[in-house]
């Protein structure tokens, strides 16, 4: 209900297949089921519309999905059998999360997620999801460890009620009412400055009629490369695919009627890891970008020399003027230009705190000398965990 309040929640019981029917008979519009269940029958759903929800988006319960086998404590030689099938990385990980269901003492019915990965060097990524009711707005949090030990003890820290959040942020970007961010910054009594700084104008889509049917993929970089690609209505093949950078572009993505074929959520603001994810699966493709005139070129240098790249600019920025400075606890900073309007014009007052939406804005600020906080995703639920994540 957090992710989608306009969706109207209801009961559906029974096995997979008796699930299934009922959506076939259209008593739902759309029913959600669990992955594992469906991936072990094989059923065929090439009639239906699927998609996969990650972990990141909707955080499970503790060690959901984990399979345990309880044996005698003597019953050394079966111990000794199961250890052939024991996996000590998933065991390490849901140690976290059952340690964060103890120290809060939640029981199975308890409005709480806990997701725990082990991340590219070795560390601990740690998302949680906590309410007080079910019907309450949860507090998500992001944690980064190297080593497990104290983890679960700094996420229930986090939760403590006396903690004191930030009276106001500034965010980069206009914030529509009700979005996820909004509500997340409401729940605490936290205002929102949000103004862009940036003004974008579109430029020619210049790619050839004949070039464009022979596209494969289109890759979306940012919301503003999906407006302006789709104003200019360009003619492509049925066959295209899409895809999209993280939730920020798949949720602009999806307002033209389109859906991604592949997304980058998972790897977070790691670019080149997604670069390297898409790669994998566009070798020898057609991939077209649209982008900003000033980006990084990230996901170009990414691809493979087996890739056929075609780079184009469909939109530019220019620098808002006279900026106003805010007075918020936070400053909440979406690209590299709205860094560079916002301080050409002004300082960073004492106190006041810098989240970063990734690496592109954290090099604009390190090159004038600030310190910031990056989140886990580029997009509002990312931004919000961030927040929350703040020790002011």
């Amino acid at each position: 209900m957090a992710l989608r309040p306009d969706l109207e929640f209801a009961d559906l019981r029974g096995n997979v297949i008796t699930r299934v029917d009922k959506l076939r008979a259209r008593q739902y519009d759309a029913i959600v089921l669990a992955k594992a269940g469906i991936t072990r029958i094989e059923m065929d759903l090439e009639d239906f519309h699927v998609e996969v929800i990650s972990p990141l988006e909707m955080v499970p319960a503790p060690a959901q999905g984990v399979l345990a086998v309880q044996i005698r404590e003597t019953d050394e030689e079966l111990h000794r059998i199961l250890s052939a099938i024991h996996d000590e990385a998933t065991a390490e990980e849901i140690e976290v999360e059952r340690r964060v269901l103890a120290l809060f003492e939640a029981g199975c019915h308890a409005p709480l997620g806990c997701y725990c990965r082990r991340s590219p060097d070795g560390g601990f990524e740690v998302w949680t999801s906590k309410a007080e009711t079910s019907d309450e707005f949860p507090d998500r949090y992001y944690a980064y460890a190297e080593t497990a030990g104290g983890l679960a003890e700094r996420i229930a820290q986090q939760y403590n009620r006396d903690r004191r959040h930030p009276k106001k942020v500034f965010i980069s970007r206009e914030i529509a009412a009700g979005s996820y961010f909004a509500r997340a910054m409401e729940k605490h009594g936290t205002q929102i400055d949000g103004r862009s700084l940036i003004r974008t104008t579109g430029l020619p889509l210049d790619v050839e009629a004949a070039a464009l049917q022979e596209v494969d993929w289109v890759f979306f970089t940012s919301r503003n490369s999906v407006i302006h690609f789709f104003e200019r209505q360009p003619a492509l093949s049925p066959n295209t695919r899409f895809a999209v950078i993280g939730r920020g572009s798949e949720e602009q993505l999806r307002q033209t009627g389109h859906v991604p074929h592949f997304s980058g959520a998972e790897s977070g603001i790691d670019m080149e890891g997604v670069a390297a994810e898409f790669a994998k699966i566009a070798e020898g493709a057609t991939v077209l970008i649209p982008r900003a005139v000033d980006t990084l070129g990230t996901m170009r240098r990414g691809l493979t020399a087996g890739t056929k790249v075609l780079d184009v600019p469909i939109y530019q920025t220019e620098l808002a003027d006279e900026v106003e400075a805010s007075d918020a606890d936070v400053l909440i900073f979406t690209s590299p230009s709205n860094v560079r309007a916002y301080f050409a014009a002004n300082q960073l007052a004492p106190g006041q705190r810098i989240i970063s939406i990734g690496y592109a804005s954290g090099k604009e600020l390190e090159n004038l000398g600030h310190r910031y906080v990056l989140p886990a995703t580029p997009d509002e639920i990312g931004l919000a965990e961030a927040v929350f994540g703040l020790n002011l």
